[in-house]
């Protein structure tokens, strides 16, 4: 992001499985190491994508991450940040409950992030409760007030059984890949990427465009809130909107690909 104000080009994109892809999961030569947890290599780009994305401000284009990942996951991914090879200014974690700037959180985008779901935060932390019961429990977090998650390889059946515990005027009961996620129900990507259009519309930004791109239902909000969005082919049905893109894996590489294009 420039330190001189103007019209800006956002792409909000969700991080795992839409630019980087877990050790378990196939991609194509040549890659890009861009993670590492507990010093084995964890995440890749393409080295297409990382390349491109690389170049994305020279184009005109705001790189900003929007990922339901913790601060300190997101810091795990070398290649994003400041000091990375793909320069991000910005970056939503926390299903965008909080805003890196630079890598610091923006006291008053947290703040309204507290007002906004306040009175969601007990049942989060109630179904966070309910995750420690199960046999699995020792992998449960809390990642306080905004959501709570766990790691299962029967993900699918604990987001069913946890779904019926659940408040859901309160609470979003959720998995991607091996993870169940309980999150504040107001707190979506959707609100936040609309949030920040209006944060830095007020700052004195003219953001001519919003584009956005993810992989999972997850993304869904984000991917109905934009002017144009990417999206996995298998979501495709699940997006309301007339100017999505479906793409194939790696959808990353598609993403560039239909920017270049421009």
């Amino acid at each position: 992001m420039s330190g001189e104000k103007g019209a800006l080009r956002l792409l909000c994109s969700d991080l795992d499985n839409t630019l980087i892809y877990s050790h378990r999961r196939g991609l194509p030569e040549p890659r890009v190491l861009a993670e590492y947890l507990d010093g084995r290599e964890q995440s890749y780009i393409t080295a297409f994508s990382a390349e491109r994305l690389a170049r994305l401000a020279e184009e005109g284009v705001t790189l900003v991450p929007v990922t339901t990942r913790t601060r300190e996951q997101y810091e795990r991914i070398f290649v994003f940040g400041r000091e990375g090879s793909i320069p991000c200014r910005l970056a939503l974690v926390c299903n965008g409950a909080v805003l890196l700037r630079d890598g610091v959180p923006d006291e008053r985008w947290q703040a309204e992030s507290m007002a906004v779901a306040e009175r969601e935060f007990p049942e989060v932390k109630r179904i966070y409760g309910k995750m420690l019961e199960t046999p699995e429990g020792g992998h449960a977090k809390l990642i306080e007030p905004f959501l709570a998650y766990m790691l299962s390889e029967r993900a699918g059946e604990l987001t069913e059984e946890l779904s019926h515990e659940a408040d859901s005027s309160l609470v979003t009961v959720c998995t991607h890949s091996r993870k169940v996620y309980c999150m504040a129900r107001s707190l979506t990507k959707g609100f936040a990427v609309r949030r920040l259009r209006k944060f830095l519309t007020e700052e004195g930004y003219d953001v001519a465009e919003l584009m956005t791109a993810g992989d999972s239902e997850l993304d869904v909000p984000m991917l109905e809130a934009a002017d144009r969005c990417f999206c996995a082919e298998e979501i495709a049905h699940l997006v309301g909107s007339e100017n999505k893109t479906p793409l194939q894996h790696p959808l990353s590489d598609g993403i560039c690909k239909e920017l270049v294009r421009e």
